[in-house]
């Protein structure tokens, strides 16, 4: 059964190659269309919809909440582009915070403990 798409939902990236598991709040679903509030505190667009509310992109998304929970929040609140992993102090440009806490970042390298000599 196709899940309905609604405000407050929270949404994580399933990951893959390309990824690296982002999590969205719903913020406002109007126009057959979704949208969560960005960093900057602007509406961004989420993705479309169905005529019926359903989501085509639903397949490469987990549904985590249907309220929500002020740690899940504190991610969304500061996802950006470009951080500097935590271990290696790499920067990596496209990256965005990847641990529990919200803030800290740490590469594919050093996660799956490719971490270089002298660290």
């Amino acid at each position: 059964m196709a899940l309905i798409i609604k405000t407050g939902q929270i949404f994580k990236e399933k990951l893959s190659f390309s990824s690296n598991g982002l999590i969205y709040k719903i913020s406002n679903v109007k126009n057959n269309a979704c949208y969560y509030i960005r960093p900057d505190g602007k509406e961004g667009f989420f993705g479309s919809l169905n005529d019926d509310g359903t989501a085509p992109w639903e397949s490469n998304w987990d549904l985590i909440s249907e309220e929500g929970n002020a740690e899940l929040k504190s991610v969304q609140a500061i996802n950006t582009a470009g951080c500097y992993c935590a271990l290696c102090r790499d920067y990596a440009s496209y990256a965005s915070p990847n641990r529990p806490d919200g803030k800290t970042f740490i590469c594919w390298s050093c996660s799956k403990g490719w971490i270089p000599a002298g660290l």
